[in-house]
């Protein structure tokens, strides 16, 4: 089963502006346009293959994480914990709502759309699976 990953609003915005920087026209970029068109081919090199690539794929026996160039992977009978995290820090996904997932040996981050049946179709394949919820903030 494949889940889409999340893509937050904050990213968007960051890909928008890095390649509106084309078309301002300010005094001091005259004359740099061949810098700029090389900035921007870079960034968008960077920044571009997480927005196309971005899910995770849920088979019997293992859960794969494809984000940009990058694809983890790991066995569904080695995962141990998946926790809920807001880590600023942690890289791996274009969205703040992320989750952890642990294993034995490694543990990797991803952020996808629908958590909660990613959890049940988790919870299907191996019971013992751990899931930790963050907790809501109170009004």
């Amino acid at each position: 089963m494949k889940f889409k990953g999340k893509i937050a609003v904050w990213y968007w915005a960051i890909l928008l502006i890095v390649n509106g920087m084309c078309f301002f026209d300010v005094g001091y970029l005259q004359g740099r346009a061949l810098e700029i068109m090389i900035y921007v081919v870079i960034a968008d090199f960077v920044l571009l293959p997480p927005v196309v690539r971005n899910y995770v794929l849920l088979t019997q026996d293992t859960i794969t994480v494809c984000f940009g160039f990058g694809k983890d992977e790991m066995q569904i009978k080695d995962v141990t914990e998946v926790r809920e995290t807001r880590n600023p820090i942690a890289a791996g996904a274009a969205s703040m709502d992320r989750i952890m997932i642990k294993g034995r040996r490694k543990e990797f981050i991803c952020a996808i759309r629908r958590k909660e049946e990613f959890y049940t179709e988790l919870k299907k394949r191996r019971r013992k699976i751990a899931i930790v919820r963050r907790e809501k903030k109170k009004a």
